[in-house]
């Protein structure tokens, strides 16, 4: 993802706040660009790679086989935070803290294979919303719904 595009649901709503639209309205601006290919195209293909790299014999090999084929990898790197996603760590260091190590412990060894190819990249909040839910039983889709909630309560905050 692009700088810009990450920061096309913050400028989609800023016209709509400076006409002083509700908050509904406002938030219903930002939505409607996080719906779209980039943001909300991105949590699902996350999901999918990490279910392909979790049918492998190992994580290890899982990875490798997507770095031979040349495919992208959804959720690592960010071009917002080049030495990693505070938000991600934080979240993972409260899911750790929060839920019993056998909820996550699989996710663990996941991060910690990403975490062996340093080209990767380092997870995003995008992964890591999919790590959440995956560990307490949603969807992928719920992982987008948490991500645009913080962030409508963050326009409104600022509205």
């Amino acid at each position: 993802m692009e700088w810009f595009e990450a920061l096309t649901a913050v400028a989609a709503r800023e016209p709509a706040a400076s006409t002083r639209a509700s908050p509904y309205g406002v938030c219903q601006t930002g939505l409607a660009t996080l719906l779209g290919q980039h943001h909300a195209g991105t949590t699902l293909r996350i999901g999918v790679w990490i279910d392909e790299v979790s049918r492998a014999r190992s994580f290890e090999q899982g990875i490798a086989n997507r770095l031979r084929r040349g495919e992208r990898w959804p959720g690592l790197g960010h071009p917002l935070y080049p030495q990693g996603d505070v938000r991600a760590a934080l979240l993972w260091q409260v899911i750790r803290r929060s839920l019993p190590r056998s909820a996550w412990e699989r996710h663990e060894a996941l991060l910690q294979s990403i975490e062996s190819f340093e080209d990767l990249g380092k997870p995003s909040i995008d992964l890591m919303l999919v790590v959440l839910t995956r560990i307490l039983g949603g969807s992928d889709e719920d992982a987008l719904t948490i991500f645009a909630t913080g962030r409508c309560v963050g326009w409104i905050a600022t509205r």
